[in-house]
């Protein structure tokens, strides 16, 4: 059985470099959501969850939370940033739980680099079509749609 502080230890103090950055260039997410996703990881390796299962359910969340979007409703809408912030922590879990098991395979990488182009990609167009219906102006989707494809290059291009 796996503790809090192990997972501190070698989820996340082990990738000290990828921490750095991520409070760098990602504060929210470096201050806070690390704080949280410790006890998820405990929960999951507890479960015998593995790291590819849960950048699965990330994907998964990822994509729900972009659907709600897309109708245009306000209450929606925040349930979707509320399922953004179970995406983002799940992202961050599947690494630690690979950390803490050491199991690393080439599955979870392909995972772990098609899950925030899938989701943020999905985000922006998902968006430009939401606000369409709200505000009633079909070019939303347009710059929506372009705004995506334009991410997606910088992203391919950036690996």
């Amino acid at each position: 059985m796996v503790t809090i502080d192990e997972i501190k230890r070698l989820g996340q103090s082990s990738a000290k470099d990828h921490m750095e950055e991520g409070r760098r260039d990602y504060p929210y997410m470096g201050y806070v959501l690390r704080k949280i996703s410790p006890y998820f990881a405990k929960f999951f390796v507890d479960q015998n969850v593995t790291a590819n299962q849960v950048s699965a359910l990330s994907i998964l969340t990822g994509i729900a939370a972009n659907m709600t979007f897309i109708f245009g409703n306000y209450y929606l809408m925040l349930l979707g940033c509320f399922l953004y912030q179970f995406w983002n922590i799940f992202d961050l879990v599947d690494g630690e739980i690979a950390r803490v098991t050491d199991v690393k395979t080439a599955g979870g990488k392909y995972l772990e680099t098609i899950n925030g182009a899938i989701t943020e990609c999905g985000f922006i167009s998902c968006l430009g079509i939401g606000l369409s219906k709200i505000l009633n102006d079909k070019t939303f989707v347009f710059w929506g749609l372009l705004f995506a494809l334009c991410y997606a290059l910088l992203h391919t291009f950036a690996r």
